[in-house]
């Protein structure tokens, strides 16, 4: 059994069908970026330790004024810098994750930005590469997040990642609505002829009440004779011979006393 006809879905359809479809290069991008937000991120608690030393160097080379020293001692704790980190971590990692999307979705600039975000954290590898890290297995993480940070790069500045995205921007464009068609032509019944129009018996079977009806004993001119097709004869007395049904009406005779006084 056949579907009904939904003209919604018929006219959503052919644009669905010509909707650019996500190129590899973007889909591996989106992959590798994941990648790199969780090697930063383990990166990042790996040095947790170097982080509460160089807080606690700052504030003893840096004395502040009007500060007690339990508010000293809460600001150099490890609890404190964690839940630091734990702050800037969600944060970075929330506006890495909307833009992702957004490249994901075909927006150019979204697509430049990541690619700037990756060419930065590919010059912060270079630099910690030649720089003193501790502890020093907080590379490995370090340099695996570099490394797909900078393949997401490549992969976001060629040429069919530009092209999707062009495309998409184009489909994003409002597109002229077309008015609103009748659902008939203008004057014209939607149904046709109308069934009540005409009369479904042909002639009318009763009589019209504006037609005389005809008289079935002649006319008044004529009193002797009768009209063709009644059921007392025809109109005329030759009729008879030729097949009609005779007169059979006695003729009437004057009446004898009617007449007056008879001549002598």
């Amino acid at each position: 059994m056949s579907a009904p006809f939904d003209p919604m879905r018929a006219s959503s359809e052919p644009d669905a069908d010509l909707r650019p479809t996500i190129p590899d290069s973007i889909s591996i991008a989106v992959e590798l970026w994941v990648v790199v937000v969780v090697g930063q991120i383990v990166a990042l608690f790996a040095q947790t330790g170097t982080f509460v030393d160089l807080v606690r160097d700052q504030i003893r080379a840096n004395p502040q004024q009007g500060v007690s020293a339990d508010q000293l001692q809460f600001m150099t704790s490890s609890g404190f810098v964690v839940g630091v980190l734990v702050a800037m971590s969600v944060f970075l990692t929330a506006i890495t994750a909307l833009v992702v999307w957004f490249t994901r979705k075909g927006y150019n600039w979204a697509r430049i930005v990541l690619g700037a975000m990756g060419v930065y954290i590919v010059v912060n590898l270079v630099f910690s590469l030649f720089g003193d890290l501790e502890p020093a297995w907080a590379m490995v993480p370090l340099v695996i997040s570099g490394v797909a940070a900078l393949g997401a790069t490549v992969l976001l500045m060629r040429g069919d990642s530009e092209k999707y995205c062009r495309r998409m921007a184009e489909e994003r464009k409002p597109r002229p609505v077309p008015p609103a068609a009748a659902p008939y032509p203008y004057g014209q019944n939607p149904y046709g002829q109308n069934p009540y129009g005409q009369n479904p018996y042909g002639s009318n079977p009763y009589p019209s009440p504006h037609e005389p009806t005809p008289n079935p004993y002649g006319s008044a001119s004529e009193p002797g004779t009768q009209s063709a097709g009644t059921p007392y004869g025809d109109n005329s007395p030759g009729d008879a011979a030729r097949g009609g049904t005779p007169d059979l009406r006695k003729p009437e005779t004057p009446d004898p006393d009617s007449e007056g006084p008879k001549k002598q």
